[in-house]
């Protein structure tokens, strides 16, 4: 099984800025074999996700290599403050995915205008398509990063 790193970034927003050298925040989580690994999403249920072979319950926050708890469970959660995660690593994220679960619902404007002021372009969707378009951003190599709510069921 893969390595997995936990960590807080509660108050990191203070010491980061987005204009920073590449070397001022690193994150790397590593795969088994010591080498960097690209996340991809094998598959997810009801509880949780299975990513690079590493089973995740809950809410996760991907990116290009890294793996991250999101204590979000549902859709009505999402706001700027739970996105702020986002715009703190280097190289600056483009994309990002959100899969809200089983369907798609409509999200305040207000947290679509603090993605455009943090130039993030935002896609909302199902979990299960969020969950495609993710692993097809990163085999495109684009600087996409995801926030999945695992679905309440796998009916659809």
């Amino acid at each position: 099984m893969g390595s997995f790193l936990r960590f807080s970034l509660r108050n990191a927003a203070r010491f980061h800025s987005r204009t920073a050298a590449p070397t001022a925040t690193t994150l790397d989580v590593l795969g088994p074999d010591g080498k960097n690994k690209i996340t991809h999403i094998s598959s997810y249920s009801t509880k949780g996700f299975t990513i690079n072979g590493i089973r995740v319950v809950g809410s996760v926050a991907l990116f290009k290599n890294a793996i991250i708890h999101w204590k979000i469970t549902d859709p009505s959660q999402i706001n700027p403050e739970t996105l702020a995660l986002f715009h703190l690593f280097w190289p600056p994220i483009e994309v990002l995915v959100l899969g809200v679960g089983d369907k798609i619902t409509q999200m305040d404007e207000a947290l679509r205008k603090y993605a455009r002021t943090k130039g993030l372009g935002l896609e909302i969707q199902d979990t299960p398509n969020a969950c495609a378009t993710f692993n097809f951003l990163m085999d495109e190599g684009r600087q996409a990063a995801a926030a999945l709510i695992p679905p309440k069921s796998l009916n659809k």
